[in-house]
């Protein structure tokens, strides 16, 4: 490998902090995994990971994902991390002026916020035991919503 890519790659590294115990944040964390061509996102959980050095508590990492660049130790959290980690994956690379967008205009914020206070409701409230997925709406799915409506 070059050196200069190397070096390079280095300074891009980052730690993305997770709940390891929330159905929604595991699912996230391993599709980004698969989509980390380049190996620049290490993922750990907040539960196990050594806070030595942070400027971070572990309860305000059990509010909102947290991502500390290798580097320097900064801290992102919320969709601050959530736009830093897509800046990293090279398919969702194209989405940054949009999620930099609605960063800037609070709208991205809000949204994970909501999200975050909601994660384990969302997932059905059985987070430590089963494995969660999207839920998969069928037109039968459908159907039956509006049939009970009526």
């Amino acid at each position: 490998m070059i050196r200069g890519c190397t070096r390079y790659r280095s300074r891009l590294r980052l730690i993305v902090l997770y709940d390891d115990t929330c159905p929604i944040c595991r699912f996230a964390a391993v599709r980004w995994r698969r989509l980390d061509w380049f190996q620049l996102l290490e993922f750990h959980s907040l539960w196990t990971f050594d806070l030595q050095g942070l400027s971070v508590t572990r309860e305000e990492l059990a509010t909102r994902m947290h991502a500390v660049r290798q580097r320097d130790s900064h801290v992102f959290s919320g969709f601050d991390a959530v736009l830093h980690v897509i800046m990293r994956l090279p398919l969702l690379a194209v989405l940054t002026p949009a999620l930099w967008l609605l960063l800037r205009l609070g709208i991205g914020e809000r949204a994970y916020a909501i999200l975050a206070a909601r994660r384990y409701t969302i997932s059905g409230g059985s987070c430590p035991t089963s494995e969660w997925r999207w839920p998969r709406i069928t037109r039968r799915h459908r159907k039956d919503q509006k049939d009970q409506r009526s």
